[in-house]
C-alpha cells in the first residue's frame, strides 16, 4: 500500500511510498525545476478578513514567485487555530508527512493561520516535526509579496 497522494489532473489515487521521493521535483519547460510544496489555509470564521480565497490568492502569488508548484491544498474552513487535533485537514497533512511526502514545502499564509496555540510552544513543536521529516513550513504575509 501507498501513503502519498498521486497529484496529477484527474482522481486522487495513492501511490506506494517508494515512488513519493520522484515526485518531490516538477520540470518545467528550459530544464528549470520548480520546488513541489503544497498549501495549509486555515480560516475560523466567515467573517474573517482574510478569507480563504484571499489566502489561496496569496499563496500561489508567493508560490510563483519563489519557484514552487502547489501540489495539493489543505483547507480548514470553520476551525479554530488553538488546537492543532482538532483540525481535520492538518491532521491529514501530518499523516501525508509521516508518509514521505512527495513535496518539500508547505506554504502558508501566515503564522496565525498555521496556529494560535494556547501553549505557544505548539506552533514550534510542529515546525520542528515537519522540518525532521524534510519539510519546510513557509508563511508570509501580504505585505512580503
Amino acid at each position: 500500500t501507498g501513503c502519498a497522494w498521486n497529484s496529477s489532473p484527474g482522481p486522487r489515487t495513492y501511490r506506494p511510498a517508494s515512488m513519493a521521493a520522484t515526485y518531490s521535483k516538477i520540470r518545467m519547460d528550459a530544464g528549470m525545476v520548480m520546488k513541489a510544496a503544497v498549501a495549509y489555509v486555515r480560516c475560523s470564521t466567515e467573517m474573517q478578513e482574510d478569507s480563504p480565497e484571499q489566502q489561496k490568492k496569496e499563496i500561489v502569488a508567493y508560490a510563483e514567485k519563489h519557484g514552487c508548484q502547489i501540489i495539493d491544498w489543505f483547507v480548514d474552513f470553520g476551525k479554530s487555530g488553538t488546537t492543532f487535533e482538532q483540525r481535520p485537514e492538518f491532521q491529514r497533512l501530518k499523516t501525508t508527512i509521516d508518509c514521505k511526502p512527495n513535496f518539500q514545502a508547505v506554504i502558508c499564509y501566515d503564522e496565525s493561520r498555521w496556529g494560535r496555540a494556547i501553549d505557544s510552544e505548539e506552533n514550534t513543536y510542529w515546525r520542528v516535526y515537519f522540518r525532521q521529516r524534510r519539510v519546510d513550513i513557509c508563511w508570509f504575509t501580504h505585505r512580503s509579496i
